[in-house]
């Protein structure tokens, strides 16, 4: 699809860094402000100005675009058909966001009391919600309250028997539902 050594990441690499440098926070769907948890939502936020004077449709528009800065489509592929590909694995990128975040909170929380944590220990060492909340990744204070928004929403929906919104599961942003108490 694109120009092999364009770039020396790898596409999915730098999809998912776009997601995440460009969280929408809050978004208003259908009347009701809720944070973004599907690519969808990215599509429904409006963006602002950069540095460079660029302002897109919406939060997935410059996702996308930001892509084209980076590699070259190869000869013969229309850019229509790589967006489709694009959308489809950016679906998958904003899936994983959430539990990656809830593994870089937990590893950086435990760094910072002097214990080293691995990915995989990560795992299994949950996190209460206040503890989450004292992990200051560089999140802007609308992304910090649509991390405490997904917490208690999580919360909510595996207390009345639905799966969690974090990871489909049941297991809960801030450790196994339940376990978790507030």
């Amino acid at each position: 699809m694109v120009i092999p050594g364009s770039h020396s990441r790898r596409v999915n690499g730098i999809l998912g860094l776009l997601c995440r440098a460009n969280y929408p926070g809050m978004v208003r769907i259908d009347g009701v402000v809720q944070p973004a948890m599907k690519w969808s939502h990215w599509h429904a936020a409006s963006d602002q100005t950069d540095r460079a004077g660029r302002c897109y449709n919406s939060k997935a528009d410059r996702v996308m675009k930001e892509l084209w800065d980076y590699y070259t489509l190869a000869e013969g592929v229309r850019r229509e058909d790589a967006d489709d590909v694009v959308n489809r694995v950016c679906v998958h990128q904003v899936q994983d966001l959430f539990y990656e975040t809830k593994l870089m909170c937990r590893r950086i929380y435990h760094a910072r009391r002097g214990h080293r944590v691995t990915r995989a220990q990560a795992v299994h060492l949950p996190l209460t919600k206040e503890q989450y909340l004292t992990v200051n990744m560089r999140l802007h204070r609308l992304r910090l309250i649509a991390l405490k928004l997904i917490y208690d929403l999580s919360c909510a929906r595996v207390r009345a028997g639905a799966s969690c919104l974090v990871c489909g599961d049941g297991q809960l942003l801030g450790g196994h539902c339940g376990q978790v108490v507030e």
